[in-house]
């Protein structure tokens, strides 16, 4: 998905960061994450020059057969990007919906 192109109805185009504001990103993230969830590490494959990161929920207790984490992912070609991608999933997947 080119930068451009990037839109949903719940984000606000005056928060919108540009490729390279990663404070702006995390500030995204950190606003669209419910309490529970914890992010990963952000890392860029060497290859194919995309970053990645995840979110999974923590539970309390612990893992048990069957009972598989939630987790959210995105990938992109530069950080900030990845960043908002993945609070927009995780916006999506916190209404209920499946992230696009």
């Amino acid at each position: 998905m080119k930068w451009e192109e990037f839109h949903d109805d719940w984000w606000d185009e005056r928060r919108q960061p540009q490729p390279g504001d990663l404070e702006t990103a995390w500030d995204a993230l950190w606003e669209a994450m419910p309490s529970g969830w914890t992010v990963g590490k952000p890392q860029q494959d060497l290859v194919s020059k995309q970053w990645t990161a995840s979110i999974v929920l923590v539970t309390g207790g612990t893992s048990r057969i069957g009972h598989m984490p939630k987790v959210v992912s995105a990938q992109a070609p530069t950080e900030a990007t990845m960043l908002v991608e993945l609070a927009r999933c995780l916006v999506a997947y916190s209404e209920g919906r499946v992230p696009k």
